[in-house]
Formats: structure tokens, C-alpha cells, sequence
């Protein structure tokens, strides 16, 4: 059997050439690199197993890395510079975007006409206007629905807005009031209330006109329904447009039309404790109030004809200017939320 040795390596030759050339190391150990001699037969790398540098290749090869590190440093300052920059930027903008109501209108620059504005915010008139409009948007703007276009209105959003005031937190605090039944609209019969309300649940508000154009009606704790017995809790109260302030207030607003005098109109009878004939249905008549043979408001099964007068469960006056009045217009509101 013959046996094989190791190959030996191959040397070319450089001394009449004077170009870089590449001697190739074929031994079995060291076939792994390229060596390379430069003009002169100076190596720029190792050969073999010998280390050997001289002292200009170790000062090229030393020289060359600095650079090459100056280089590789340089840009790596200047990327993570850039890097840093559009982070910041990214940041100010999701601030800016996250940022709500005052805060979200002031400027992150530190400029002087930033700072006065600034400024002014904090000045006391600013601030009273900030706490007036706070104060005017404590609840959203009311909304009346289900209420057709051509319908008899009793009750608006004047109306509305005046008694919300008066209504308990939980129920004031209800935007959206939707007509539950209405004379013009679904008919002129106590049976038909009965029916559109069955399906309420919660208070009500009663909104009565009468030909006089008077306006009067009641805040009632339950909606209104046929019961043996009187029904309501001390939440209840009655209302009534002052017809006397109504019509000065329409003087004043022709005289001066930036005058207002909206909150003097509605008067208010609270339950005054002394019994609790708070709210009474029957098949043919509703009525509210009550004590010593009198109510605050009666009106019979067809709903055009009414009675109103002075009572001890909310020591009212008489609503209207004349005991028996004639309704031309009865709605009855519920509160959405």
C-alpha cells in the first residue's frame, strides 16, 4: 500500500514581480487564509505557524484599524444622534396627541408669546370666564324627542332647561326627554295615557296648557297609572309659569333684547310634609294633591276639563287664574338615559 504525505506548500516566487500577488497555503492545517506581499516582500499577514510581523506591516495594520475604528465610531455617534432625535420628536408628538382639554392647546415651546399666553389663561378674568362656561356645560343641552313635527307643543326647551333646576341630581343630569304621551298627538283620552305609559318606568313630568294660555303641570316620582291608593314619594312638586313675569319679561326683552330674567318665571310647590296625597289614578280621573276636600290638580277621563286650587300636601296656590280652566294641550314627559 502506498502512503500519502502531507502536501507541501506552494511558494510563488515574487522577486521580479513587482504586483500584489497572492500566495495560497495548501497544507492540511493552514489551507485557511490568504497571504498577501506587498512591493518589496513585505507580508501583511501571517504565514503558516510563524506570527511574524515586521514593524511597518504592525504600524500599517495598526494605522489602517485606527482609521477603520475612527471611521466605524464617527458613524455610529452620528446614526444614534439621529436615532435620538426622531425619538424625541415621536414622543412630543404622542404627548401632544394624548393631551386633552386646556392642555392639549398650549405649545410644548418654551417661546415668550408661549409663555404669555400662558399667562393670560392664568389672569382672574380668564379664569372666571373658564368657570362660568364650566359652570353653563355642568349638563349636556336637553334634547325633547319622539315628539311629531306638526304636534301641539306645551312644553320647549326654554321650559325645559328651567325646570331641569328643579328636578333631583340623578334625573337632572338626564339629557334626553322623550314624549311619552301627548293630546294632539295620540288623542284626547285618559285610557290612551294610561296605555302609552305602561311601558315607562321611572318619574314623569305632567306639562298641562290651558286656553288662557297658561302652563302649569307636576313632577311626579312614578309614571302615572291606575292605583287604589295614592302613589308618589316627597320628591314630588307642581310647577307653573308666572303669566304676570311672562308678559313683563317680553317687555323687557323688547326694551333691551340682552336682558333675561328666564329663572324669576318658574314658581315651584314643594311637598309640604303634611299628609301624602301625593298623586291619585282612577279609570276617569287623575288628581294630585289633596287634604280637607281639596286638590292641586283634577281632571276628568277625557282630559279637557280641569280643577286646580290650594292644598296642605304642597300649600300651593291655584295654578291657574281661575279655578276650572280648559286644557288645549297636556304632554307627559319621560327622562332617557
Amino acid at each position: 500500500m502506498m502512503k500519502l504525505s502531507a502536501l507541501p506548500s506552494i511558494i510563488v516566487n515574487t522577486t521580479d514581480i513587482h504586483h500584489r500577488i497572492a500566495v495560497l497555503n495548501t497544507s492540511p492545517i493552514q489551507c485557511t487564509q490568504f497571504y498577501y506581499y506587498d512591493e518589496g516582500g513585505t507580508a501583511t499577514a501571517t504565514t503558516g505557524d510563524n506570527n511574524t510581523k515586521t514593524k511597518s506591516t504592525t504600524a500599517a495594520i495598526t494605522t489602517s484599524h485606527n482609521n477603520k475604528d475612527s471611521i466605524y465610531h464617527s458613524s455610529s455617534s452620528n446614526h444614534l444622534s439621529r436615532h435620538l432625535e426622531m425619538y424625541d420628536k415621536r414622543r412630543q408628538t404622542m404627548v401632544r396627541r394624548s393631551s386633552t382639554g386646556l392642555f392639549s392647546s398650549l405649545s410644548f415651546s418654551t417661546s415668550s408669546s408661549d409663555e404669555d399666553d400662558f399667562e393670560e389663561i392664568e389672569d382672574g378674568d380668564q379664569k372666571k370666564s373658564l368657570m362660568s362656561i364650566t359652570e353653563q356645560n355642568q349638563y349636556p343641552s336637553i334634547k325633547l324627542t319622539q315628539r311629531d313635527e306638526h304636534t301641539w307643543e306645551c312644553l320647549d326647551i326654554n321650559i325645559a332647561e328651567q325646570l331641569r333646576n328643579q328636578l333631583p341630581s340623578r334625573i337632572a343630569v338626564c339629557s334626553e326627554w322623550t314624549l311619552l304621551y301627548s293630546m294632539d298627538q295620540h288623542g284626547s283620552s285618559l285610557q290612551t295615557m294610561y296605555h302609552q305609559l305602561e311601558k315607562h318606568h321611572g318619574p314623569c313630568l305632567l306639562v298641562i296648557q290651558t286656553m288662557d294660555e297658561e302652563i302649569f303641570g307636576a313632577y311626579l316620582t312614578e309614571p302615572i297609572h291606575v292605583q287604589s291608593r295614592y302613589y308618589g314619594s316627597g320628591e314630588c312638586f307642581l310647577w307653573r309659569l308666572d303669566r304676570s313675569s311672562l308678559s313683563s319679561s317680553s317687555s323687557m326683552h323688547a326694551a333691551d333684547p340682552n336682558t333675561t330674567t328666564t329663572s324669576s318665571l318658574l314658581e315651584t310647590y314643594r311637598w309640604s310634609g303634611k299628609n301624602d296625597y301625593l298623586c291619585y289614578s282612577a279609570r276617569d280621573y287623575i288628581s294630585m294633591g289633596g287634604g280637607e276636600g281639596r286638590v292641586a290638580i283634577w281632571l276628568n277621563e277625557d282630559l279637557l276639563q280641569g280643577h286646580t286650587e290650594s292644598c296642605a300636601t304642597f300649600d300651593n296656590e291655584p295654578l291657574s287664574t281661575s279655578s276650572k280652566f280648559e286644557c288645549i294641550g297636556l304632554e307627559v314627559w319621560g327622562f332617557r338615559f
